[in-house]
């Protein structure tokens, strides 16, 4: 479970921060 969870948060993290990158290139583009 806890790694079910844990797993989840990075994604869930690792997509978050694809999204704000990609963001912030298409403000600064």
């Amino acid at each position: 479970y806890m790694s079910i969870v844990g797993f989840l948060v990075i994604l869930v993290d690792f997509v978050g921060i694809n999204f704000l990158a990609k963001d912030i290139h298409s403000f600064k583009g």
